[in-house]
């Protein structure tokens, strides 16, 4: 079962990889992919043994160029990588448990999985998120959960996979904005929705004293957004 690491550094990201490295090689020596459109990364390549993927980007001048093209990229490279599954994860994210790496299983049975975003229902998302491409009043269903895509996990060959990211890249192309949004408009365009993990897969600053502070012990963040003040404040004892 290969699978390969895939983060995305549009512009000059260099502080941000190497911080990233650093903590992802003490945990896997899986190997990393890294999309990017600024050679000025690249020089980290062989310290830590990454590959990048130079990209065509679209969306020029647009005061969100960074943040599209991330979103439309994490899709678009599951249709051209050599990979059996890929675990793409943004370049914040700090893994806390040992537990991440069954997001390879569970993608296998489900052909991808990603966690629930700390907004929950996809009208929280159009309301509350810069850039929403779809108003509250225009979804079929505002309470279908929505998904946070900084963090998930593929099976690439999957039909189930494709079929999404096809959708996806199309819904997307025609109404660019937010990630999260765009996960549940490609849902409902080709009928199929990843597998929704739980909120502990990936903390974020609106949830992480919920997380750090839940009523059973067994249940333990697995994945945080380490640019999150409010993250390092309640889970920072857990980044060892």
């Amino acid at each position: 079962m290969e699978a390969q690491i895939v983060t995305i550094a549009f512009g000059d990201r260099r502080k941000q990889l190497v911080s990233f490295l650093l903590r992802l090689r003490e945990i896997t020596r899986l190997p990393v992919c890294i999309i990017s459109d600024c050679g000025d990364n690249t020089h980290i390549g062989d310290q830590y043994g990454v590959t990048f993927e130079f990209v065509d980007t679209k969306w020029k001048g647009h005061n969100r160029y960074g943040y599209r093209n991330s979103n439309w990229w994490r899709f678009k490279i599951l249709q051209e990588i050599d990979a059996d599954f890929v675990i793409y994860m943004d370049n914040d994210i700090h893994l806390l448990n040992l537990a991440w790496i069954q997001g390879l299983q569970i993608a296998k049975l489900f052909g991808m999985c990603m966690p629930l975003s700390p907004r929950v229902f996809v009208h929280s998302d159009a309301i509350r998120g810069v850039d929403a491409q779809v108003r509250r009043q225009d979804l079929s269903i505002p309470f279908a959960p929505v998904c946070n895509p900084g963090f998930f996990f593929a099976s690439v060959k999957d039909e189930r996979t494709q079929l999404f990211v096809k959708h996806f890249l199309a819904t997307y192309d025609a109404k660019p904005g937010r990630g999260p949004l765009g996960v549940w408009l490609a849902a409902e365009s080709c009928g199929y929705h990843p597998h929704v993990l739980p909120h502990q897969w990936l903390v974020c600053d609106a949830n992480a004293q919920v997380c750090a502070n839940y009523p059973y012990d067994e249940v333990q963040p697995i994945a945080a957004h380490w640019s999150g003040r409010t993250v390092k404040k309640h889970l920072g004892n857990q980044d060892k």
